[in-house]
């Protein structure tokens, strides 16, 4: 996990749980060919039952795969920050 504050002062965590669910889905449906740069958008529901009562929210992700360095960070950092407002 990657935590840290947004412009906002607001805390941002970046997890990798859809990491997995969306590369398999991908070779399932057989787009796995990552010949060039390809960015998957998975997303879904979260429960917190860690409090008193069950709470639901929406997790966005992003994949970004073929390519690697500092500018693919920076990338989907602006885009969930982007994405999350």
């Amino acid at each position: 996990m990657y935590t840290f504050q947004d412009n906002s002062g607001k805390s941002v965590t970046l997890r990798p749980e859809g990491t997995a669910g969306a590369l398999g889905a991908s070779a399932a449906a057989d787009t796995g060919n990552f010949s060039s740069s390809v960015r998957l958008l998975p997303g879904g529901y979260g429960i917190c039952n860690a409090c008193l009562m069950l709470l639901s929210f929406n997790v966005p992700g992003v994949e970004f795969v073929g390519s690697s360095g500092p500018s693919v960070d920076a990338e989907v950092s602006d885009l969930i920050t982007h994405e999350s407002r």
